[in-house]
């Protein structure tokens, strides 16, 4: 299993929600208003009058066999919306309870 930690900006949360919906993936965790920069080509999101745009944050668990589909969901969007953001990390989990 993997931990997966999404972090879009919050105009493609409909997008976002057709990946998990076409692959499945039911469980997750969201954090609104998340702040911070990492796109080359994209504006920072903090949430100001100069920056407005503000992140969501996404936590999953995925099994080790949608994990690849699932990144490859999201790299396709990132492509087409490259300056929004998004960007997906993945941890281990040794043990969930």
């Amino acid at each position: 299993m993997k931990l997966v930690m999404l972090i879009f900006n919050q105009a493609l949360e409909d997008e976002v929600m057709k990946i998990f919906d076409k692959l499945n993936i039911r469980g997750f965790t969201q954090i609104n208003d998340v702040y911070g920069q990492g796109s080359d080509k994209g504006e920072p999101h903090f949430g100001t009058h100069i920056w407005p745009d503000v992140n969501t944050m996404i936590l999953t668990v995925i099994p080790d066999e949608k994990v690849e589909d699932f990144l490859s969901e999201v790299k396709f969007l990132n492509n087409r919306f490259e300056e929004e953001g998004i960007h997906a990390f993945t941890l281990n989990v040794e043990r969930m309870v």
